[in-house]
């Protein structure tokens, strides 16, 4: 019975080796496709450049040749890649003869493949073909891809179709505007790239959203510049939500908001002093000076700091103002003046 047993271990033992083997040549053998496959496609890559780029450079300086070799398919999206990242760096009749020449190698319609059959990184790339190529056909497409879940894939999506046609922006923006997935520095910059007033959508949308979106239009407004009317900004100081009226003193930037801004320097939140402050620093008068420097012993630092950036940086505060800010009886008040002033290099 010993004997069995222990032949029984003997040929279990043997088989988990024998597999063992199998399976580590198998990964040696797939290690070693995966690096002749890689190898392969930066070769190929290396041959479509050096193939491509002189006919792009020609065609930049405004001599495309009159005849064009063909563009094979395994060359497609590395070809892509090229004709992208100079629509990138370019703008203006550059741009466009880069365009011409993607049409008549028929990238449209291998951008709009990729879009449609490709996976998650050709799809990318073809919405940035089709965007700086402006492919109106793939608008349907690319307006279905606008509403992925995806925030890379959507918010691309949305930048194509603005580059494509920007009369599609009042159905779109709106849209746009409470995904909080999608980062607010890159809604502004395709909107600014896109050279499209959304003032009047924007200040319409403040109306209609939920509070908590609130605060992400009115911080999309002060990255675009965008002005909205002083009533509207009165209506949105006097909510209660802490950061709707943070994102509204924000944009206070008119002397007919100044009665209102001053009234949060006694507000119980810091932030809120802290915002008026730099409020009254854009809006204020002479009399504010007064006004300000009880904030210069603020219990919190920031409050103190901003204060004093904001009374020293005042075009109507004198140096006897400032020797008196610096001489204050308050040692928080003259410390946080100190500062700035050595800040600035003004002592």
């Amino acid at each position: 019975m010993f004997n069995t047993t222990s032949d029984s271990f003997v040929s279990a033992a043997l088989w988990a080796g024998a597999i063992s083997l199998l399976l580590t040549a198998i990964v040696g053998i797939s290690i070693i496709a995966l690096r002749v496959a890689l190898r392969r496609a930066e070769r190929l890559e290396k041959a479509t450049v050096e193939k491509w780029r002189p006919i792009l450079n020609a065609t930049l300086i405004g001599e495309p040749p009159d005849t064009l070799p063909s563009l094979r398919k395994n060359e497609e999206l590395d070809f892509l890649k090229l004709l992208v990242y100079f629509q990138t760096s370019l703008r203006g009749e550059a741009r466009v003869a880069l365009n011409d020449l993607g049409y008549r190698l028929d990238c449209d319609r291998i951008a709009t493949h990729l879009l449609d059959r490709g996976n998650d990184a050709e799809q990318l790339l073809g919405i940035l073909a089709l965007g700086h190529m402006r492919v109106e056909s793939a608008l349907p497409s690319l307006r279905q891809h606008a509403n992925s879940s995806d925030a890379a894939i959507s918010s691309h999506a949305f930048w194509a179709i603005l580059q494509t046609d920007a009369s599609l922006a009042p159905a779109l923006v709106p849209e746009f505007f409470v995904r909080d997935d999608l980062p607010l520095s890159q809604l502004a910059n395709i909107l600014k790239e896109a050279d499209f007033d959304c003032t009047a959508i924007l200040s319409e949308s403040l109306g209609k959203v939920d509070a908590q979106h609130i605060p992400r239009l009115l911080r999309l407004a002060e990255s675009l510049r965008i002005q909205l009317p002083d009533t509207q900004i009165r209506a949105l100081m006097n909510r209660d939500e802490i950061n709707i009226i943070i994102a509204a003193l924000r944009l206070a930037s008119s002397p007919l908001l100044l009665l209102q801004a001053r009234k949060f320097l006694h507000s119980d939140n810091w932030r809120v002093r802290l915002h008026a402050v730099r409020a009254i620093g854009k809006i204020g008068d002479r009399s504010d000076i007064e006004r300000l420097k009880p904030l210069l012993q603020d219990k919190e630092w920031w409050v103190r700091y901003r204060t004093a950036e904001t009374l020293v940086d005042m075009p109507f505060v004198s140096r006897d103002d400032l020797g008196a800010l610096v001489s204050a009886p308050d040692r928080f008040a003259r410390d946080i003046v100190t500062q700035v002033l050595a800040e600035r290099g003004m002592q």
